[in-house]
């Protein structure tokens, strides 16, 4: 791998050095989710802080997966679309070079994730 942001990786890396090497209390990663519910109209997913951006998330089911619209508020962002009934996953960023991060309040990216419902 040779992207060509380099700077960018090696401070990511410098912050997991600090937080796990040197035991710093820092944060040293992107959002990560914690909880997922459904409901008939949605899908609710909390993440473990405050998140913003514009997620690119899909559902996934038969062997399909579907665009949807995600509305963020605070740590939970709500997804709605068509055929939420039949999901069985939650995809977030699952592409070679994805449109619309989330990101917590240090600027730091959340990594792709795929959950079972």
């Amino acid at each position: 791998m040779h992207p060509l942001d380099k700077k960018t990786i090696g401070e990511r890396l410098a912050l997991q050095a600090l937080k796990i090497a040197y035991g710093q209390e820092i944060i040293f990663q992107g959002p990560t989710p914690v909880e997922i519910n459904q409901t008939e109209e949605a899908i609710f997913i909390e993440f473990d802080a405050p998140v913003t951006g514009m997620g690119s998330f899909e559902i996934e089911g038969d062997q399909v997966a579907i665009p949807v619209k995600a509305e963020i508020n605070e740590r939970i962002v709500k997804l709605t679309g068509i055929a939420l009934e039949k999901a069985e996953y939650v995809r977030y960023a699952w592409a070679n070079n994805p449109t619309g991060i989330l990101y917590n309040e240090e600027g730091l990216p959340a990594a792709p994730f795929r959950i079972a419902l």
